[in-house]
C-alpha cells in the first residue's frame, strides 16, 4: 500500500509499472518516486486470510498486487489489480 498524490489513477499506476518492468520507463521523474510506502502484506497459503490494521493520515492511497500470475508470468498489478481510496 502506498500513499499517492491526489488525482493519480489506477491506469497511470499500471502504465508506470508496466514500463518499469519492461525496462522502458517514461521520460522524466517516475510517478512511483512520488509514492510513500505505508504497508505491506506478505504472501500466505491459499484459503487463509490476513488482517492488518493501519492508522493512516488523511490522503489518497493505492493498494497494488505484486503476486505473479502463474499463467502469464507477470504481477497481477499489470492486469489492473489496483485499488485507490481516500482517507478523509
Amino acid at each position: 500500500m502506498q500513499r499517492i498524490p491526489e488525482g493519480v489513477t489506477a491506469e497511470e499506476i499500471v502504465a508506470e509499472f508496466a514500463g518499469l518492468i519492461a525496462g522502458t520507463p517514461p521520460a522524466g521523474e517516475p510517478l512511483v518516486s512520488q509514492f510513500t510506502y505505508v504497508g505491506y502484506a506478505a504472501l500466505q497459503s491459499g484459503g487463509h486470510t490476513t488482517w492488518q490494521e493501519f492508522d493512516l493520515d488523511l490522503g489518497t492511497y493505492a493498494v497494488t498486487c505484486f503476486i505473479i500470475d502463474p499463467d502469464t508470468g507477470v504481477p497481477h498489478l499489470l492486469d489492473g489489480m489496483v485499488t485507490i481510496f481516500t482517507v478523509e
